[in-house]
C-alpha cells in the first residue's frame, strides 16, 4: 500500500472519507486488495481509524451484475447539511469540517 496517508490531513465529513476510501481503492490496488480483505486493517494502518469491535463491517464490490444500494443509518438526528441550515451556518467551513468520527454518527462506529 502506499505510504501517503491521510491521517494528519485534519478533519473532514464522513461523505469525503467514504469518497477518499472509494478514491484511494481505485487509485491503489494494493489498498484494494487490503480493503476487501481486511477492511479493519486497511482503515486502521492508512487513516488511522478503528472500528469498534462490535461493529459489523463489510466491503462489497459491484459487478456489471450485481448492485448494491446502502441505505443509511435511521436516526433521529439532523443530517449536516440540516444542522448547518438550521443553525445559519449553510456553507461554512466550520460546518464542512467535522471529524470523520463524529460526523454522521461515526462516532458510534469507530475509534481515532
Amino acid at each position: 500500500m502506499s505510504t501517503d496517508t491521510p491521517q494528519d490531513a485534519g478533519p473532514v465529513s464522513r461523505q469525503d472519507f467514504e469518497r477518499d476510501i472509494v478514491l484511494r481503492a481505485r487509485t491503489d490496488p494494493d489498498f484494494r486488495a487490503a480493503l476487501v480483505a481486511d477492511p479493519r486493517t486497511a482503515l486502521l494502518e492508512v487513516y488511522g481509524v478503528e472500528i469498534l469491535p462490535d461493529v459489523d463491517l463489510q466491503v462489497l464490490q459491484e459487478t456489471p451484475s450485481q448492485l448494491y444500494m446502502v441505505l443509511p443509518l435511521q436516526t433521529d438526528e439532523l443530517t449536516d447539511e440540516e444542522l448547518a441550515a438550521v443553525a445559519g451556518g449553510a456553507g461554512s467551513p466550520m460546518a464542512a469540517r467535522l471529524t470523520a468520527t463524529a460526523a454522521a454518527g461515526m462516532g458510534e462506529f469507530v475509534r481515532r
